[in-house]
């Protein structure tokens, strides 16, 4: 039986990672498991977190909200928000979620922009075209 250096989590010798918090196991030079020794004590009950929280891409939900489709980056602004809230209360799932949700409606607010632009150029274009 061998402890994780970093959260203290029990696993069998022949373990590389850490199945609780992803630690790579020490090994010994020629690849056998580093022997037993005690968990460390512990720092907190809260679960591990990783050091940063996913990116919220708030930046992207805002600039598309202005310049590109506003319903859809209003939708992504909504779910940017979201990310620190849940990174913060311990659900690591959730705050992936809704950053890839925010992602993904800041990219389809950006299509939409892109496919409003190129529609309004070719009414211009229709227009032009008929005008003379």
């Amino acid at each position: 039986m061998r402890y994780c250096p970093n959260c203290g989590n029990a696993h069998d010798a022949a373990a590389a990672y850490c199945q609780q918090c992803g630690q790579r196991m020490p090994q010994n030079p020629g690849g056998a498991p580093v022997g037993a020794y005690p968990p460390p004590p512990a720092a907190s009950t809260a679960p591990f977190q990783p050091t940063t929280a996913p990116d919220t891409h708030m930046a992207k939900a805002i600039l598309t909200a202005f310049f590109c489709c506003l319903p859809l980056g209003i939708v992504a602004i909504v779910f940017a928000a979201s990310v620190n809230d849940k990174y913060y209360s311990g659900n690591l799932a959730g705050a992936r979620d809704a950053a890839r949700q925010a992602d993904k409606w800041g990219n389809w607010s950006i299509w939409a922009g892109i496919a409003g632009v190129v529609l309004y150029g070719i009414i211009l274009l229709i227009a032009a075209v008929a005008d003379s």
